[in-house]
């Protein structure tokens, strides 16, 4: 990239503002496989994990009402998207099988028998860390209260010409997520 000269007429260069005081210090990208994810309640699963997200966050507004039109303010519900991890499926299934067992001691699958207490071995933590180009920690991003909503399926087929791993994908519901940059 070409620097441009913006020196005056008397050579000097000018102060640092307007165009110049805007520039980000760090034009490097971040880099797609630039992560590392630790659910310790299903490790096989993260250690085969493909790709995740880090969820959208949107809030509603307050309005108050006016004689003529409504005035908005922040401040309402907090709303997340759902965390997804897609990872590949080993060959014993052991990986997915920790996902769906998981999901099923979080309900009630058969009869009313199956109906666990709700307690803290239900949910998990998680860390997504963010990681640089040079694979340095940038970010943490810490779930709290993550549980699995649903895993896909696992999808078998003999016209498939091209021998792929074949890959699962889980949606996680949680309470809340921070993010931590280092």
């Amino acid at each position: 990239m070409a620097e441009i000269n913006v020196s005056d007429a008397s050579g000097k260069q000018p102060r640092k503002g307007g165009f110049y005081a805007n520039q980000p210090s760090n034009k490097n990208f971040l880099e797609p496989t630039g992560f590392k994810l630790e659910i310790p309640k299903i490790p096989n699963t993260t250690f085969f994990c493909q790709s995740v997200n880090i969820p959208g966050i949107a809030i509603s507004e307050v309005e108050q009402q006016t004689v003529f039109n409504p005035i908005l303010y922040p401040g309402g519900k907090v709303e997340h998207e759902n965390f997804t991890a897609s990872f590949i499926v080993n060959e014993n299934l052991e990986n997915w099988l920790e996902v769906y067992k998981w999901i099923r001691s979080c309900s009630t699958y058969k009869n009313y028998d199956d109906v666990v207490p709700v307690d803290k071995s239900l949910v998990s933590d998680a860390v997504l860390f963010i990681l640089s180009s040079k694979n340095n920690l940038i970010a943490k991003v810490s779930f709290q209260g993550l549980f699995p909503k649903s895993l896909s399926s696992i999808d078998f087929d003999y016209g498939d010409t091209e021998l792929e791993a074949l890959n699962a994908s889980v949606d996680f519901a949680f309470t809340s997520f921070e993010v931590e940059v280092s």
